[in-house]
């Protein structure tokens, strides 16, 4: 079943092929005693695997976009989608009982994941290996936002596991992911002027004008909602 977002898929997806081998094992056993085999179980273990695929698919479509040849444009546009992939990934195979649930309810379940997949699917990129925010990849200097993304998206996997009350959880992953747009759109800001560093260097004769920096207003924001997430977990540590 699929857990944990990113980070995790490609060890979740070596977990639930081993599973099918194991009910396939179990069905072999079952004739050979005389007993029932169950093939409802593979089928939905199939289905299960077939989504593990999609999702590291489309996170390795994100990463491509974020961190290889994806534009402007498209990143904007897609910001949305990718705040919403880890919960639509969850959604998709929770992860209580999943053998009393039917094929047609993960099915049903899934719709959200299938919809993420097939936006961001439209998407070609010409990078060949990218590395992703969510992953250890990050190597050499990483910029400011990505330091800070790489920083909100752990404290919001933490949030995700919290075993506080959902109310609370709630609100810490709200703020979670109000900083994770704001660090995206600082890292917009990046892209911009480092693409226009790279121009110029290139072709001192046509040189881009210089992106208007909206760092600073940016940061200002996002200090801001840190400082009310901030202020609230303290509200939290005092009550304890």
């Amino acid at each position: 079943m699929l857990v944990g977002g990113e980070l995790s898929l490609p060890a979740q997806l070596r977990n639930d092929e081993l599973k099918m081998t194991n009910d396939g094992l179990d069905n072999q056993i079952a004739k050979l005693e005389g007993g029932s085999p169950n093939p409802s179980i593979i089928a939905l273990d199939r289905f299960v695997i077939d989504q593990d695929k999609e999702a590291i698919q489309t996170a390795n479509k994100f990463a491509q976009i974020w961190f290889g040849s994806g534009d402007k444009r498209t990143q904007t546009r897609l910001i949305d989608a990718e705040l919403e992939f880890d919960a639509a990934v969850k959604r998709c195979v929770p992860t209580n009982d999943a053998a009393t649930a039917t094929l047609e309810e993960y099915r049903s379940n899934c719709i959200d994941l299938h919809k993420i997949a097939l936006k961001v699917g439209t998407y070609t990129s010409k990078a060949l290996t990218v590395p992703s925010v969510f992953k250890d990849a990050i190597t050499g200097n990483p910029t400011a936002a990505q330091n800070l993304l790489r920083a909100d998206n752990l404290q919001l996997k933490k949030d995700l596991m919290s075993s506080r009350s959902e109310e609370i959880k709630k609100v810490l992953i709200l703020n979670d992911q109000l900083l994770i747009s704001a660090d995206k759109q600082l890292r917009l800001v990046e892209i911009s002027q480092e693409s226009v560093v790279k121009h110029n260097s290139a072709h001192p004769d046509k040189p881009m004008a210089d992106v208007t920096d909206t760092t600073p207003i940016l940061m200002g924001h996002r200090k801001q909602i840190a400082g009310i997430g901030d202020a609230f977990r303290q509200q939290l540590a005092d009550t304890r």
